[in-house]
């Protein structure tokens, strides 16, 4: 009995410092490696916990091994854009400008039921109200209502304002260039290094992170070597 009561104390300990490890994200909120990660720690840790015939570095030498290849893959998905978009995927836009984009839908399998509750949830009773709805890596969906159907509506007070607003895409993220968004937002590499010069950038080696719109607008993040992060947006 003191056996088993040793070894579960020392497991459930583990088990905390292995989730500590992999970071702070609420399950809903896990990604599929991290949703995977977690399943495999609580079964690795059962079989020893349970069975006291079985010693307990057979449930903790696997449970090391996988939070450490966890550790080294959040590491490469870190520094690697296209290692990101394998593993984690890229949010998807279901709606834009109230348009659905049912090629979308179906390459994601949702159908046009699952996509009304999801909007019923942010309170939107119809897609004519939404201006983007973004299904997120987590498998969450963001919504944001047209401009003129916030809380306090600016139509209300008389003041022009166009329904929907262009969403801003990446175009940088850690030094590399996106260039399927720089494409779809029309623009091409004279004008991003023109963009990058008026800031005061050399290259993209310079820039965390940038987004732009339809519109040129653009938002800037230095790459800051001191560890600080310089923000600008024209």
């Amino acid at each position: 009995m003191v056996i088993s009561l040793v070894r579960t104390v020392i497991l459930y300990i583990l088990i905390i410092a292995a989730l500590r490890l992999t970071g702070k994200r609420q399950l809903g909120e896990l990604q599929p490696s991290e949703l995977v990660l977690s399943i495999m720690i609580s079964d690795l840790a059962c079989v020893p916990m349970a069975n006291t015939g079985i010693p307990l570095l057979g449930g903790i030498i696997p449970m090391v091994a996988i939070v450490s290849m966890e550790i080294i893959l959040s590491f490469i998905i870190l520094k690697s854009n296209k290692a990101r978009r394998f593993i984690t995927g890229q949010p998807s836009i279901i709606i834009s400008k109230g348009v659905v984009n049912q090629r979308e839908m179906a390459r994601l399998r949702i159908n046009i039921d699952d996509l009304m509750e999801e909007l019923r949830q942010k309170n939107i009773v119809s897609i004519e109200e939404v201006n983007y709805a973004i299904l997120e890596t987590t498998g969450k969906l963001s919504v944001f209502p047209r401009n003129d159907l916030y809380t306090v509506q600016r139509s209300d007070l008389n003041i022009g304002v166009e329904k929907y607003t262009s969403m801003p895409s990446p175009i940088i993220a850690d030094g590399e260039l996106d260039r399927h968004n720089l494409k779809k937002l029309g623009f091409n590499e004279a004008w991003l290094k023109r963009t990058l010069k008026n800031n005061g950038i050399a290259s993209l080696g310079g820039v965390l992170y940038m987004t732009a719109d339809e519109n040129g607008k653009v938002f800037i993040i230095k790459r800051d070597r001191s560890g600080g992060n310089e923000n600008e947006s024209a």
